[in-house]
């Protein structure tokens, strides 16, 4: 038994295959967009971290040290499109070392009514480097 199919219905099963899968792609894509949101943030948390611990462990005083980590976040904070908050621990002392924590918030509210329901995610990245051992210090 084979049945006929009349001229009107030719290219239907084509046409439903398209939707479903724009249906099944479109929050794949949504997805897509949302990890490479987060996964840019948090790379520039760590980068921010380790810029500002670096800065930090360079500098010729203690208040040098806070001043070119600010300095060093503010770069940062040129380039990235979320607000970043330092929180920067240590002494400048020979041996010693700077940690610098940098948080982020990633708003997901253009990222469509199924994320944005999720309103925002927090990123933080963290960074320790150590003050130079034989370096001459005031």
């Amino acid at each position: 038994m084979t049945q006929s199919r009349s001229a009107n219905e030719s290219g239907e099963a084509l046409v439903e295959t398209l939707l479903l899968l724009a249906g099944a792609l479109l929050p794949l894509l949504a997805l897509i967009a949302l990890s490479a949101r987060l996964e840019l943030a948090r790379l520039g948390v760590d980068q921010t971290a380790r810029d500002a611990a670096r800065a930090a462990s360079q500098a010729a005083t203690s208040a040098g040290a806070t001043a070119a980590a600010q300095s060093a976040l503010r770069r940062a904070q040129q380039q990235s499109p979320n607000q970043l908050t330092l929180t920067l621990r240590g002494q400048l002392v020979r041996g010693g070392a700077f940690t610098a924590t940098v948080t982020s918030t990633v708003e997901l509210a253009g990222l469509g009514s199924l994320l944005g329901r999720l309103a925002s995610v927090r990123i933080s990245g963290q960074a320790t480097i150590p003050v130079d051992r034989y370096r001459s210090l005031p």
